[in-house]
């Protein structure tokens, strides 16, 4: 499946909208290419009997969910939405392959790929790991800074010396 096919689902296309009502769009470019690493992810839930999981309960719409309930008065910055995400029900699982005990990190692989692993067997389901919230923060937010970074390494004014957060 393409890049394209999997950010182009209803959820997703919610998700960026909203990020871009908030004018968060760097989030956007992070989740996107993120969130489709969980392709796959609650269909093995569903197929192992996890309680609770529903096919439709994309990670994407849990994020929607969290940012529709997010009240406008209030000030939605990069730390509190990273450790919002990092909070949400689709973080709280893992999974590991039996045979070779290789467990999956999805910020360094599709589900889809760590399945295929081993095609013989279903991965096994497991609660979080300790420190994962913390872990999955500051790997969004390490994301983020590469991203603006970038970006400013990137920018005209900064291969003149200028830089936008000057104000002199």
């Amino acid at each position: 499946m393409n890049d394209t096919a999997r950010t182009d689902t209803p959820p997703m296309r919610q998700l960026k909208h909203l990020l871009q009502q908030l004018g968060m769009t760097d989030w956007w470019t992070i989740l996107s290419q993120w969130l489709p690493n969980f392709d796959g992810w609650l269909a093995t839930m569903e197929a192992t009997e996890e309680p609770g999981a529903r096919l439709d309960d994309s990670p994407a719409q849990e994020i929607v969910e969290y940012l529709q309930q997010h009240s406008p008065h209030v000030l939605l910055d990069d730390i509190r939405l990273a450790a919002e995400i990092s909070s949400l029900n689709f973080m709280w699982r893992r999974a590991r392959l039996t045979k070779s005990g290789k467990r999956w990190s999805s910020f360094e692989e599709s589900y889809r790929e760590f399945a295929l692993a081993e095609p013989d067997e279903i991965p096994h389901v497991f609660e979080h790991e300790p420190n994962s919230v913390t872990v999955t923060k500051y790997w969004l937010l390490g994301k983020l800074y590469e991203l603006q970074s970038e970006r400013l390494r990137s920018s005209p004014s900064a291969a003149n010396g200028i830089h936008a957060s000057s104000h002199y």
